[in-house]
């Protein structure tokens, strides 16, 4: 199966994210004072924080793509880069008809 993914380069491959409810003034500093994205939404009556890092995948080659497409991990297999704040606008997939989404 080829990769879908064609538009964007790959930048969801280029960032890990995390999501937390624990999150202390100090912690926010850090993050932030290291480039992370830090992103928070009140759900259901909680503060959610999603942290994001940047760190490009091993597997990623420029120009190619992922090196372990056909056994890549199951995050990989279950990340939604549409529903992703950091990536999302950029994101360009190909549909089951070829265009893009």
């Amino acid at each position: 199966m080829k990769e879908d993914c064609v538009k964007c380069g790959h930048e969801c491959c280029k960032w890990i994210g995390w999501t937390t409810s624990e999150m202390s003034g100090r912690s926010l500093e850090y993050y932030i004072a290291r480039g992370a994205k830090v992103l928070s939404a009140d759900i259901d009556g909680k503060r959610i924080y999603r942290i994001y890092i940047k760190d490009t995948c091993p597997n990623l080659v420029e120009g190619e793509g992922c090196q372990i497409y056909e056994r890549r991990p199951l995050a990989c297999i279950e990340f939604d880069a549409g529903q992703d704040p950091i990536v999302s606008e950029v994101c360009k997939r190909l549909d089951k008809d070829g265009n893009f989404s």
